[in-house]
């Protein structure tokens, strides 16, 4: 019994964290996605043009510069409301 019990729970946290680190993976991503949305659909202009973005590899360099200073590096969890609640970075 003690046995059964004991690997039930081994098997519990192991899904716990399983699915913990699955959903902080995917809202990292969903963040970095939004992010860049945004910032290309912030240089398409307001208007018809043509072509829709003037400089596109101005454009591209702008948006690698801002998600590289935003994102570049690894972010600790445990700062803030935050601090505590997960021991790793991503």
């Amino acid at each position: 019994m003690v046995i059964a019990l004991s690997s039930q729970t081994f098997i519990g946290g192991y899904y716990r964290n399983f699915r913990g680190a699955f959903y902080a993976a995917d809202s990292g991503l969903n963040v970095g996605r939004q992010a860049l949305v945004n910032q290309v659909g912030s240089g398409f202009p307001a208007t018809f043009a043509e072509p829709p973005i003037a400089n596109p590899n101005a454009l591209a360099a702008t948006v690698l510069s801002s998600m590289l200073s935003t994102y570049g590096t690894s972010t600790s969890l445990n700062t803030g409301t935050a601090a505590g609640s997960w021991s790793e970075k991503f």
